[in-house]
């Protein structure tokens, strides 16, 4: 029997946000494109800017 997975869409930031997104983009964009702890620390470099700079009801995340 498998377990089934729940997934809800969420507006906003949310603690470990960041992290999820970076784990998420460096597991795929590994896989399917070979790229490494470079690409990895480039996603993260640039969500933080985002983040720092986000606004809720004007910026998407």
């Amino acid at each position: 029997m498998t377990k089934a997975h729940t997934q809800a869409v969420t507006c906003g930031y949310r603690p470990g946000a960041i992290g999820k997104v970076a784990q998420l983009h460096g597991t795929d964009y590994a896989e399917y494109r070979g790229l490494g702890s470079q690409f990895e620390a480039q996603v993260v470099t640039e969500l933080g800017k985002f983040c720092s700079r986000f606004e809720l009801g004007q910026d998407g995340f």
